[in-house]
């Protein structure tokens, strides 16, 4: 099993104020993510700078990590933060988990489906994608003169390549690869990778206050 869960959860947020304490269908978002995680993992290390969230995540009984100035920042990178995590606990920990607080269509199952192929030793990371709604191939650009350029395929869409993008919602690794990637400036994601690829009505990216209200809906149209 997967050593260590952590949740990022800053107190900021440009684009959603206070996102990560923000009520979901009726429950801090980063409560959900904290309930989740307590299905699967034995230490899960909540990282904030909001007083707001720890106190969240100490009545839930996980574990705070302080987040540093810089880590609190829009500069930093989701893997500074992990690191920062990382080296607090200064333990031997062999595998992680990274489950961020808006994958709120997250599933144990895909969890624990991802953490058994962690271990079958074929790539260093797994993580949830899915297909894009329509064929990249078919995209279309505006010139400087605000005209549409339609400089797409034409070639049948049965016959387009797949493409995929990453579902948003938790990633499992193996914390020495990751240890050794990201000290050559090599994200996650380019990190050697293999897919649990979800149905498109399992995700919603939420960045925006209108994809947090669809979201919700959604959510209470699936329960």
């Amino acid at each position: 099993m997967t050593d260590i869960c952590i949740i990022p959860a800053r107190g900021g947020s440009q684009r959603i104020p206070r996102k990560n304490k923000k009520l979901f269908c009726g429950r801090p978002i980063v409560k959900r993510a904290i309930i989740l995680a307590q299905d699967l993992f034995t230490e899960i290390a909540v990282s904030t700078d909001d007083p707001d969230i720890r106190e969240i995540a100490e009545d839930m009984e996980a574990s705070y990590v302080p987040r540093s100035e810089y880590a609190a920042t829009d500069e930093a990178e989701l893997e500074d933060v992990v690191l920062e995590v990382l080296d607090y606990y200064n333990l031997d920990y062999g595998t992680c988990c990274m489950l961020l607080p808006t994958g709120v269509f997250s599933a144990v199952e895909d969890i624990d489906r991802a953490c058994v192929m962690l271990s079958k030793g074929d790539a260093d990371l797994v993580y949830t994608i899915t297909e894009y709604d329509h064929p990249v191939q078919r995209a279309l650009s505006i010139d400087i003169h605000g005209k549409i350029r339609a400089d797409f395929s034409m070639a049948n869409t049965q016959d387009f390549t797949r493409y995929y993008h990453d579902a948003g919602q938790f990633y499992v690794f193996d914390i020495s690869a990751f240890r050794e990637s990201w000290s050559r400036g090599v994200r996650l994601l380019q990190m050697e990778a293999v897919p649990i690829i979800l149905p498109r009505d399992r995700c919603h990216d939420i960045d925006t206050p209108e994809d947090w209200a669809i979201a919700e809906m959604k959510w209470e149209a699936m329960q």
